[in-house]
């Protein structure tokens, strides 16, 4: 990260799979479905993983967790965020790809309206 000036970076598996970001888990979303790497892939079950899977869900979100995802399927999704130890973040972009970022706020908005409750 710090070679590449970066504030993030992918981390793939020894089958090239995506596992997760350096910052946390990751979440491709996109017409309605969400595509997270699984925890079979070597993903770290961090906390806010199982929180916004549950909420995504609710929210009528199709949620697939899978071994296999392609770093190429980040190109495909419309928004990707990270959920780390530290908070919920959006990636801004990948060489030419541009993510959009309303999702992470409504779920950060459902999420502080579930803690007020």
């Amino acid at each position: 990260v710090k070679h590449e000036h970066a504030e993030d970076c992918i981390i793939l598996n020894q089958n090239h799979h995506v596992t997760e970001s350096y910052l946390g888990n990751l979440f491709l979303i996109g017409h309605g479905t969400v595509i997270t790497p699984s925890l079979s892939s070597g993903s770290t079950p961090l906390l806010l993983r199982d929180i916004l899977i549950r909420l995504f869900r609710q929210l009528d979100f199709q949620v697939v967790e899978t071994s296999e995802l392609q770093v190429e399927s980040l190109f495909d999704a419309d928004e990707v965020i990270v959920a780390g130890e530290t908070g919920i973040y959006s990636v801004r972009g990948i060489e030419y790809k541009r993510f959009f970022d309303n999702i992470r706020k409504f779920l950060i908005s459902k999420i502080t309206e579930i803690s007020r409750d």
